[in-house]
């Protein structure tokens, strides 16, 4: 499984525009389900399983329709309420633009500046001036 947990990880990082390193990596996939699948750990690479599980794969890729499923929102219950950004109130306000789409860390923390002034002064800088 931890092999499996790896090779997802090098398809996110994968150049696919190297066929090479795209064969090689369905190649190894195919390679490693047909075991899992098969529950065989000493499969060869060899195997027709494997050589038929590539080629499902490489279909799967050039059709680019893989079978993940979506998810849809629940029109039950307060669940637009609830996703809707624009009803939010007080803190939670903050944490969005106008667009709806979160502000990440500079909506959830408040940033200091560390200037050694109390946070309403406002003749900063002005200390031995005249």
């Amino acid at each position: 499984m931890e092999y499996l947990t790896l090779q997802l990880y090098q398809i996110k990082h994968m150049n696919l525009k190297d066929n090479t390193a795209v064969k090689g990596f369905v190649c190894d996939l195919a390679f490693e389900f047909a075991k899992l699948k098969l529950k065989n750990a000493k499969l060869p690479k060899d195997d027709p399983s494997v050589k038929k599980y590539e080629r499902e794969f490489a279909d799967k890729i050039t059709k680019g329709k893989p079978d993940i499923k979506t998810v849809k929102t629940s029109a039950t219950g307060n669940v637009a309420g609830m996703t809707d950004s624009s009803k939010y109130t007080g803190a939670h306000k903050e944490r969005f633009d106008e667009s709806g789409k979160g502000k990440g860390a500079a909506g959830r923390t408040d940033k200091t500046e560390n200037t050694g002034y109390v946070g309403n002064y406002k003749g900063e800088g002005s200390y031995g001036k005249k």
